[in-house]
């Protein structure tokens, strides 16, 4: 068991290149569902916004629960809109700068 996780680099001005990881729980395997976000690269601005899309697909009849994390770093502020999944589905990452 391993925990699933899924990246999204940030560059913007004034700002390193940044990761941010979005995992799920470490007790679940990696054929029981994937994890994607859309998009993969963004750049922002000194004042900016994202939204990133992010897509949980469960996969070979996994009918577990997933919760999702999102590590940010000091200089932009993160919140995932929904955060646990018992089913295939989307949620929102919002990022300010």
């Amino acid at each position: 068991m391993s925990e699933q996780r899924s990246c999204v680099r940030i560059l913007g001005r004034g700002i390193a290149l940044l990761t941010l990881a979005i995992a799920a729980a470490p007790n679940l395997h990696a054929h029981e569902f994937q994890l994607t976000v859309s998009p993969a690269n963004l750049e922002m601005n000194e004042v900016s916004y994202a939204a990133i899309t992010v897509t949980v697909t469960y996969l070979n009849g996994f009918n577990g629960t997933v919760n999702l994390s999102v590590g940010c770093p000091s200089a932009l502020s993160c919140q995932l809109v929904r955060t646990t999944f018992t089913g295939s589905g989307q949620t929102t990452l919002n990022i300010w700068s």
